[in-house]
C-alpha cells in the first residue's frame, strides 16, 4: 500500500503584525470545525430519522406467542415527516404478501397504518397499525376473519 505524507513547510516565516500565527488560527478555527462536525453528526443520528432501514421479526395470530410466519420490513423516509414501510409476510411456505403502509412521526416514534385488500381467498381487507421506534417495531392487524400482532427488531 502506498502511503502519502502531507507536504508542509516546517520553516515558516513569522506572522506579520496584525495576522494571527498558527496557534491563533487553530484557536479560531477549532471551535468552528467542532461545531460543524457535531451539527452534522446530530443530523445523521436517530433524532433525524429514527426508523429507516431493515426490520425483521414475526407475525402472530390472536393472542398466540407462537409465530405464524416470518415478517420483514423495509422502511424508507419519503419526506421530513412521512415514511413508507413495505412489509413482506410469509404464510406457511405457501405464499408471501407485500404490504405498503404510510407512516407519520409522532414524538420519538413513527406510526404506520392503513387498509390493504389481500383478496377474498387471503382474508379480504386487513387494517394494519404499528409503531416504530429506534429499535422495536410492533403492531396489530385485523380483518373480518383473523386478527393478531406483529413484532420486529431493527436489523443492524
Amino acid at each position: 500500500m502506498k502511503r502519502f505524507k502531507a507536504m508542509t513547510s516546517l520553516h515558516k516565516a513569522p506572522a506579520r503584525s496584525g495576522e494571527p500565527g498558527m496557534r491563533g488560527r487553530f484557536l479560531i478555527l477549532a471551535p468552528i470545525c467542532l461545531t460543524a462536525l457535531l451539527s452534522g453528526c446530530a443530523l445523521l443520528g436517530s433524532a433525524a430519522d429514527p426508523v429507516s432501514g431493515q426490520w425483521e421479526g414475526n407475525w402472530y395470530v390472536g393472542d398466540s406467542t407462537s409465530p405464524a410466519g416470518a415478517l420483514t420490513c423495509q422502511v424508507q423516509r419519503v419526506s421530513s415527516n412521512e415514511w413508507k414501510a413495505i412489509f413482506t409476510a410469509g404464510f406457511g411456505g405457501e405464499a408471501s404478501y407485500d404490504v405498503e403502509l404510510a407512516g407519520r412521526r409522532e414524538g420519538d416514534n413513527v406510526v404506520f397504518g392503513g387498509d390493504v385488500d389481500l383478496g377474498t381467498t387471503s382474508g379480504g381487507v386487513f387494517k394494519w397499525e404499528g409503531k416504530a421506534g429506534p429499535d422495536v417495531f410492533n403492531g396489530v392487524y385485523t380483518s373480518q376473519f383473523i386478527s393478531g400482532t406483529f413484532k420486529m427488531d431493527r436489523v443492524r
